[in-house]
């Protein structure tokens, strides 16, 4: 890995030869940012994080001394080199007393300044060593409270890590990929939520982050943090956030069966709808009257009554029976994985009718194992149940379109013959028995127009064949089924950009017009 660098000085030039007089990449480093006072140093060490800033002494608005002195002041650990024309030993004890590492005179010597940055990355690495170790070490530490595997004599002191609070909660979170580094963001956000950095402690355990809530007043505020989590940590495309708190204890001994109740609520997260992003061991006892059916559900049961709603095209029906198979599904005792399978083999079985009852239709299915491994990859019931509605929808749609297709047929051919007359959609709906609303959709689906464009196209094709004739314009108007020249000549510019008569001249037809 390479190490930031911040360059500072007032001068462009001076800054252009500190990014070249050595070969940072070489030594470890990389320029991440550049500054021209000590205010901007300030600002941009806060937006950059450089783990090696080079200060000139001499700078406006802030000189480079002040500029180091603040940023230690401000908590900022990183490695600062200061840089000066002057030879004066107190600017060397001033610059070292604000916490600088390094005071090179210019000209800079490049040996020297190899030297500093050597001298520089090697304090960086065991610094990031010594922090992976303790950080690691403090994982281990609350690990095993959590789990209850330590000993009574345990001192977390050394981590900053205490266990002198009036309540203790542990909470499983669910978020994005569930990495390291998600988890150790998502516990920054919550030390500002709740009641400060001494609220929350977190353990990366197996795979997942394991929250210890300290404090009854911080407990008391997390079920209300859920949505304010997900602004710092949702994407568009992953589920929403979930929290498995367990029980809330008074004693630290009791922390490992907080931390089993958690377990144990963040296996039903399968069965959680898209609003129960917090579910506790509270908010489950107020529910333990709810039982669950031990009996297996029929599967024909469920995929007959899909598929009599899918070949009959009732949408509203379709959406009610998945609904029903939710709730039935949510109180069932079987794993997710059960259900996975149970669900995929609906589809499958709803498929293999519908190739056998529409044989002449042409619908688009996945294959058996395209949707064995779409369902199984859907961390969610609620979220494969939509999925799974979405598909039974649109070939309940496809079927329906076939179905009509020969009638809209023959709607379209009517039209085609009797477009010069004085045609409209609730007329035709009339003549052939359908609901005006529904024809105006079946038609645009049909020819991809909507109903007066496609008759306005077919109007301007036929009147385009004409005008290579010797007819006149208002004789084409009147046989094209335009209600008069104006409307003809607007409509003709409309759709071909030009005038009946320029079109004519671009034939190279002569009329007596």
């Amino acid at each position: 890995m390479n190490w930031k660098v911040l360059i500072a000085d007032d001068e462009a030039a001076v800054r252009e030869g500190l990014k070249t007089i050595i070969d940072w990449n070489a030594c470890g480093f990389e320029i991440c940012g550049e500054a021209s006072n000590g205010i901007e140093v300030v600002q941009k060490t806060s937006e950059l994080g450089p783990d090696l800033i080079m200060l000139d002494v001499k700078m406006p608005k802030m000189n480079g001394i002040d500029a180091a002195k603040q940023l230690r002041e401000s908590g900022y650990s990183g490695s600062i080199i200061i840089l000066s024309g002057y030879s004066d030993f107190s600017f060397a004890q001033s610059a070292i007393s604000s916490g600088v590492d390094y005071y090179l005179l210019k000209p800079i010597d490049e040996d020297e300044l190899i030297l500093a940055a050597s001298n520089v990355r090697k304090k960086l690495e065991n610094k990031h060593r010594q922090s992976a170790y303790l950080a690691r070490a403090k994982n281990t530490f609350l690990a095993d409270i959590i789990r209850g595997i330590s000993s009574e004599n345990s001192d977390g002191s050394s981590f900053g890590f205490s266990l002198s609070a009036d309540a203790y909660q542990v909470a499983i979170i669910e978020a994005k990929g569930n990495s390291e580094h998600e988890m150790e963001d998502i516990c920054l956000v919550l030390k500002r939520l709740l009641c400060g950095s001494t609220a929350v402690d977190m353990a990366f355990i197996h795979e997942r982050g394991v929250f210890l809530i300290k404090g009854l007043e911080a407990i008391k505020k997390l079920p209300s943090v859920v949505k304010n989590l997900e602004k710092y940590t949702r994407d568009e495309n992953s589920p929403p956030i979930f929290i498995a708190a367990g029980r809330i204890v008074d004693n630290a001994k009791d922390i490992p069966l907080s931390y089993e109740d958690a377990l144990s609520i963040d296996k039903k997260r399968f069965f959680c709808d898209e609003n129960q992003q917090y579910v506790s061991h509270e908010i489950l006892k107020l529910a333990s009257g709810i039982k669950e059916s031990n009996s297996k559900p029929d599967i024909n049961k469920y995929a007959d009554e899909l598929l009599g709603y899918i070949e009959a095209s009732n949408t509203d029906e379709i959406g009610l029976a998945m609904g029903r198979l939710y709730d039935d599904l949510r109180f069932v005792n079987l794993s997710p994985e059960s259900i996975r399978s149970f669900l995929s083999n609906i589809y499958i079985r709803i498929k293999t009718k519908i190739n056998e009852n529409h044989r002449h239709l042409n619908i688009n299915f996945p294959s058996d194992e395209e949707i064995i491994s779409t369902v199984c990859g859907i961390p969610l019931l609620y979220k494969i149940l939509q999925y799974l509605k979405g598909e039974f929808l649109r070939i309940a749609e496809d079927i329906s379109a076939s179905s009509a297709q020969s009638s809209i047929n023959k709607v379209i051919n009517y039209v085609n013959r009797h477009y010069h007359d004085s045609l409209k959609l609730e007329t035709l709906a009339k003549t052939f028995g359908y609901n005006s609303t529904y024809l105006g959709k079946a038609f645009k689906n049909a020819t991809g127009e909507a109903f007066n464009l496609y008759i306005e196209k077919l109007r301007v094709e036929e009147a385009k064949k004409l005008l290579l004739t010797n007819l006149k314009v208002y004789e084409i108007a009147e046989r094209t089924g335009f209600k008069d020249i104006d409307s003809f000549y607007k409509k003709f510019k409309r759709n071909t950009g030009k005038s009946p008569g320029d079109y004519r001249k671009e034939a190279g037809v002569s009329t007596s017009e």
